[in-house]
């Protein structure tokens, strides 16, 4: 996310990066079969993204192929970006009314 605000006439708005890419569900869906390596590059990936997002908090709670979009930029590596976080929860927040319901008992 790069900007959020609010505009007189049009509202709210939030400006995020533009991505070009396929979701895992309509990968699946398009290639019947798909190549181990594939697989395992995109399983990989996923799971590099998550750990980044757990190590600073952030569990997804929503994780599915469709939330994973698959971005193949030919000059460069493949990419994977996690989205729809909308639903996310931060651990620290999780932790702490956990500690807080042990406190009251």
């Amino acid at each position: 996310m790069f900007d959020v605000g609010q505009d007189p006439a049009a509202g709210l708005f939030i400006v995020m990066e533009f991505l070009e890419g396929e979701d895992l569900a309509a990968c699946l869906t398009r290639e019947k079969k798909t190549h181990l390596e594939r697989v395992y590059r995109n399983f990989a990936l996923s799971g590099r993204a998550l750990g980044k997002a757990h190590k600073v908090g952030v569990i997804h709670r929503d994780l599915k192929p469709a939330n994973i979009l698959v971005l193949d930029r030919k000059e460069q590596h493949v990419y994977i970006k996690i989205l729809d976080l909308g639903i996310s929860k931060f651990l620290q927040d999780e932790i702490a009314a956990k500690i807080e319901e042990e406190d009251n008992i």
